[in-house]
């Protein structure tokens, strides 16, 4: 008896049921789920969806659908019905996607309105897992009987909210994050990626992509409601002066009718200025805002303009000058705040992460630099910005009799920005991510 040739046919017959086999999805237990429910990002007091614009690009950067992530952008001021309004959110992410329930994540106010929301029975019904971060102590895991898988992140070096653990959930503390990096670190990400798909990522950094995309929104600031009427100019900058490489713009985008532009092809080597104007609305203030090189796609870059009187924030603004002997600045940084002791902010060689403007306990975040009436810095807090978290304002000269440069460094990262003149010209934004 051949008995290679036996085993040889008996090979060949049951090779098909053997590919059959491998080719049976096993059923996917808890700790192994998919990437294809939809994330619903919900921002905090002030913030906007690019809170996430980071978490988003590390998410896409270990295979999770960039489709499947969505930013809900609410007015913090004026919080009114916030519940419905992310109710319909949620039903036209549901619609859109083709799916039966998401995945909610709020940070600090937006965890207050992810967990109420998740209260009502019907509502939980459409929530998969929910992540709570620097959100207040709760006593249960979200749901109406605490039946909602929950993720519960919070640091104590946080001083804004006093996050704590939370019985029968995933609890992970920091003591040394913000409260902002709550919501935008490395390590948080990989803690919602493992809630999420049940596996931890290969890394925690965002990959860099060779051809990545932008876009975005033009929001009022805190509002965070449509501006009608204005146009996005995006001109690429000299890295070294920040200012424009041509007169002309490099594209001009018309936002629609809820704020959203682009997408726009960026190249990861180049720096970009993007200009906010609104033609034939002489009371509408142009931002310039500079941003730091683009490695991947980004489809939350925010445009944050100033609200038209009657705005809750707009007293707040109007103490800024309009004023063509001087330039504006607002620094702002997407993803930590400024802490003294911790961080370095300098602007034209002067130090601004002092105790009276970057206190552990005020998370800056944002900073207005502007004079205040003498043309010297004395770098103390001015107008009524001290009375907030988050937004802090200090009295620093920059002189427009010539054009110039000045230099923003944010622990030891470089942006340089053009001195453009307040009144005519408008507000200069530069952001570090």
């Amino acid at each position: 008896m051949n008995w290679n040739k036996i085993l040889r046919l008996s090979f060949i017959l049951i090779l098909p049921w053997i590919a059959s086999c491998c080719d049976k999805e096993d059923p996917q237990p808890e700790d192994k789920r998919k990437l294809d429910l939809p994330i619903v990002f919900v921002h905090g007091a002030l913030a906007s969806g690019d809170t996430y614009a980071s978490q988003f690009q590390r998410f896409s950067s270990y295979d999770y659908p960039e489709n499947l992530m969505f930013a809900f952008d609410w007015n913090t001021l004026s919080q009114g019905n916030a519940q419905g309004l992310l109710d319909q959110f949620i039903n036209d992410v549901l619609s859109r996607t083709g799916k039966s329930q998401v995945i909610l994540v709020g940070h600090s106010a937006g965890s207050g309105l992810g967990y109420s929301y998740c209260a009502d029975s019907v509502r939980a019904g459409k929530v998969s897992r929910y992540i709570h971060l620097a959100g207040n102590k709760q006593t249960r895991p979200a749901g109406p009987t605490g039946n909602i898988p929950t993720l519960n992140i919070w640091s104590t070096a946080d001083l804004i909210v006093p996050g704590d653990s939370m019985p029968q959930s995933t609890n992970v503390k920091y003591t040394d994050l913000d409260h902002y990096q709550v919501a935008t670190h490395p390590q948080v990400f990989g803690e919602m990626y493992r809630f999420i798909t049940g596996e931890s990522p290969a890394d925690l950094n965002i990959k860099n992509a060779a051809n990545p995309t932008i876009g975005g929104r033009v929001v009022t600031l805190g509002e965070n409601a449509a501006s009608a009427g204005t146009l996005v100019r995006i001109f690429r900058v000299d890295p070294s002066s920040g200012m424009r490489m041509s007169g002309n713009p490099d594209t001009t985008m018309t936002p629609d009718a809820s704020g959203w532009w682009g997408p726009f092809a960026v190249n990861p080597a180049h720096h970009y200025e993007f200009e906010v104007i609104k033609p034939g609305d002489a009371s509408f203030r142009t931002v310039h805002y500079y941003r730091e090189p683009f490695r991947r796609n980004n489809p939350w870059v925010y445009l944050r303009v100033f609200p038209g009187a009657g705005s809750t924030i707009s007293f707040l603004l109007a103490s800024l000058p309009k004023n063509d002997n001087q330039s504006v600045l607002a620094f702002f940084s997407s993803t930590q705040a400024v802490i003294n002791g911790r961080d370095e902010l300098l602007v034209s060689g002067q130090t601004l992460s002092l105790p009276n403007l970057t206190a552990p306990n005020q998370s800056t975040i944002a900073m207005f630099l502007y004079d205040d009436g003498d043309q010297m810095s004395s770098l103390k807090p001015v107008g009524l910005f001290s009375a907030f978290p988050f937004l802090k304002a200090a009295d620093v000269y920059f002189q427009t009799a010539s054009p110039a440069s000045i230099e923003l460094k944010f622990n030891g990262r470089s942006l340089f920005v053009p001195n453009w003149k307040s009144a005519t010209e408008g507000v200069v934004i530069p952001v570090f991510d």
